[in-house]
């Protein structure tokens, strides 16, 4: 266990219950096809990992990682590029400096590393639920309807 965050060391462990068997569950609450998804198990600093995804694109990229700064800020950095224009990228753990209280609101290291996309140009915050934050690519020059 990380003393600064109180989270497991080697990524996002579930000792509980089994992760992707609970996220097909939500999918398919909402009627979502879960097949479509393309899950990469690893650790996101792993060399083969991101070797694999280097020219790889997707409509949606859900970042739920290590919660160290380092660690989130490379993630951010390396796997928000996969993001085809138009497309979204979900941060989990991300709204801990935005306003509202009486619910988690995720970690202040993968806060502070959102701050790469609130900077950028090329990204738009576009909506929070709960503790993470969705950021439009390319949203600051699409046409506002």
């Amino acid at each position: 266990m990380d003393a600064e965050t109180g989270q497991f060391r080697l990524g996002n462990l579930h000792p509980e219950g089994d992760y992707l068997a609970n996220t097909r569950r939500i999918f398919e609450q909402f009627s979502l096809d879960f097949d479509k998804v393309h899950v990469l198990l690893g650790l996101s600093t792993d060399a083969a990992l991101v070797d694999v995804t280097k020219d790889q694109s997707f409509s949606v990229v859900f970042i739920d990682g290590d919660h160290s700064y380092e660690v989130a800020k490379f993630d951010i950095e390396t796997y928000t590029r996969l993001v085809s224009p138009g497309g979204f990228a979900v941060i989990d753990d991300a709204a801990s400096f935005l306003p509202g209280r009486g619910y988690f609101k995720g970690m202040p290291s993968v806060s502070r590393a959102c701050q790469i996309l609130e900077q950028s140009p090329d990204w738009l915050n576009v909506l929070n639920v709960g503790h993470n934050r969705v950021f439009l690519r390319g949203g600051r020059d699409l046409p506002v309807p």
